[in-house]
């Protein structure tokens, strides 16, 4: 493959030749140092869709046994939604400000925190506030956790890696 810089082509222009990258397989991701990545990726991807979408699932009908009704509930589910974009907005701006690996583990263990609390809340205020606690750091992690994941990979297995862990968590 030749590359030219401009239309004409004048005696002694030089062209660059560039070898063609091969595209990156999913198989390659199992391979060598890779496969350690790719498995941890894997497993912090099947954590994250599993704390999430496992409680987010189950919400309504553990905050019925702690009193509310199941319109209730679901209005807490709705309203704890909305805590999970300045989550998300928060995380970004950090992540600019002081890097990835500064914001994701305190927002993790900030979630961690939050998900025992409300799992051991007294009252229907703890409940909230520990719930909202949770989305607005789980999903703020979770942001930087998967603008992070192409990273790991060399350039040529970038596209595959982001695309392909990702989808099977």
């Amino acid at each position: 493959m030749l590359l030219k810089l401009g239309a004409e082509v004048s005696e002694g222009t030089r062209f660059a030749v560039v070898e063609p990258e091969q595209a990156g397989t999913p198989l390659a991701l199992l391979r060598g140092r890779l496969l350690r990545i790719t498995l941890l990726m894997l497993i912090v991807n099947f954590v994250f869709n599993w704390g999430y979408w496992g409680l987010r699932t189950w919400l309504p009908t553990l905050l019925m046994e702690k009193g509310l009704s199941m319109s209730s509930s679901l209005g807490f589910v709705a309203l704890s939604a909305l805590f999970m974009i300045p989550g998300y907005v928060s995380a970004s701006y950090l992540t600019g400000r002081f890097g990835r690996k500064k914001v994701f583990l305190p927002y993790v263990a900030a979630a961690a925190v939050s998900g025992v609390l409300f799992a051991y809340s007294g009252s229907l205020t703890q409940l909230y506030a520990a719930n909202f606690a949770l989305s607005f750091f789980s999903l703020g992690a979770w942001g930087v956790w998967n603008t992070w994941n192409g990273e790991f990979y060399p350039t040529a297995l970038r596209a595959t890696g982001y695309s392909w862990t990702p989808q099977l968590s």
